[in-house]
């Protein structure tokens, strides 16, 4: 067989295995809820994508600005919410140090920072560093629903080592809008998603040792 037939029978193969990749069904990706909801003190929202307008200022986009209404509505006893940057963006002050929607407060998760690129488990860790900040231990899950898998996993394996009291709800989150236009690439499809998701898996299956950050990279000032 010549080199040229070898690469051409190769790359059939990469483009059949590519077209069955990125029409693997959503569900695949997604989680069953779990946990007392009604115990939870505090709400964690992951950001899912965000944009920039014309001068660069963050914006939530679709996804984050989906999350955080479906959150206020679907749990109105939950009066703290812990939140990544491009959520608060959604209905919150860039300058401002704290945020209320109504009598709920909402705290940012940790200090945005464009040089960072901080990943599930390192969110996890600052969430919990936050939550002891308000001497908070039970609280719910919210993340787009692609995401909600790769985000209950990662908070169940940092509490092992950084709270093993702390009790994480999931939230049933329905088709969360996916946003298209995201300033992260790897938001941005769903296809570089769902590879960016099943390696993220890969790389913390249990049978491969990787060690959880024992701080937030990027932490927020106590005052905040």
């Amino acid at each position: 067989m010549t080199l040229l037939k070898r690469m051409v029978i190769a790359l059939l193969l990469g483009l059949g295995i590519f077209v069955s990749f990125v029409n693997l069904p959503s569900q695949l990706f997604r989680i069953e809820p779990r946990g007392n909801y009604q115990d939870a003190e505090a709400l964690v929202i992951m950001g899912f994508g965000f944009e920039r307008d014309a001068e660069g200022t963050i914006m939530a986009g679709p996804a984050n600005q989906f999350l955080l209404d479906w959150a206020l509505e679907t749990y109105p006893f939950i009066k703290l919410m812990f939140v990544q940057e491009a959520v608060w963006r959604s209905s919150c002050s860039a300058e401002a140090r704290e945020c209320f929607i109504g009598d709920v407060r909402l705290r940012r998760i940790d200090k945005h920072d464009d040089t960072l690129d901080l990943r599930t488990m390192d969110i996890a860790v600052c969430s919990i560093e936050r939550m002891k900040t308000f001497d908070i231990s039970r609280a719910i899950l919210v993340a787009h629903d692609m995401q909600l898998w790769r985000t209950a996993d990662s908070f169940a394996r940092a509490k092992k080592e950084l709270c093993p009291a702390c009790e994480f709800s999931v939230a049933p989150v329905p088709d969360s809008p996916y946003p298209n236009q995201s300033e992260q690439w790897r938001n941005r499809y769903e296809w570089t998603y769902k590879l960016v998701d099943i390696l993220a898996r890969v790389r913390y299956h249990p049978l491969i040792y990787r060690e959880i950050p024992q701080t937030c990279p990027s932490p927020m000032p106590p005052s905040e």
